[in-house]
């Protein structure tokens, strides 16, 4: 987002603050305790290396989450990881990392049990699921996820909060219910 101050021109990306938010919103949901930021010391694992990969390690990071950063393109989310001073995993050894929290950013991700695929055995019941891929529809991934019992993170609530925070942020005002 671009908006003009009276100093100049100002960007704001705001995809890392909407899934951080919608991330703790889904992770309070039956916790024991209220935590002021749910994701501190939570394992983060982020699948993809598009570009919007690096606002969202960006934003993970602030959290002070253990964030690992894997890809099918392993060389891509190697140079990722190494430039956000974060884990990276080869994607064909990603079963073999525990995550609290996965996060899918890469559409070219596809289920399947190869060493190119996503294996849906990665997900477990404990585990919290995001894919961002197409918003604010559920992916194939997160319908898996549901079935095995994970916590989603609702994709229209990702786009909804997103676009809240996009009004509020030109107009200094809520965005209406209708």
């Amino acid at each position: 987002l671009l908006l003009k101050q009276p100093n100049g021109w100002h960007a704001y990306n705001m995809i890392w603050r909407t899934l951080n938010t919608c991330i703790e919103k889904t992770l309070r949901i039956g916790a024991v305790s209220e935590e002021e930021h749910p994701l501190d010391r939570r394992s983060v694992m982020i699948a993809g290396s598009y570009s919007v990969t690096q606002a969202i390690t960006y934003g993970i990071t602030r959290r002070k989450s253990v964030v690992s950063v894997t890809a099918p393109n392993d060389a891509t989310s190697q140079q990722l990881a190494k430039l956000f001073d974060v884990r990276h995993v080869q994607f064909a050894n990603m079963y073999d990392t525990y995550a609290d929290v996965i996060i899918v950013v890469d559409s070219s991700i596809e289920l399947g049990t190869t060493k190119t695929h996503f294996n849906p055995g990665y997900m477990k019941e404990n585990m919290t699921a995001v894919d961002i891929t197409d918003l604010p529809n559920r992916t194939e991934i997160l319908r898996e996820a549901d079935e095995r019992g994970c916590r989603i993170v609702d994709p229209a609530d990702i786009l909804s909060e997103q676009l809240s925070a996009i009004f509020k942020t030109i107009t200094g005002k809520e965005l209406p219910d209708d």
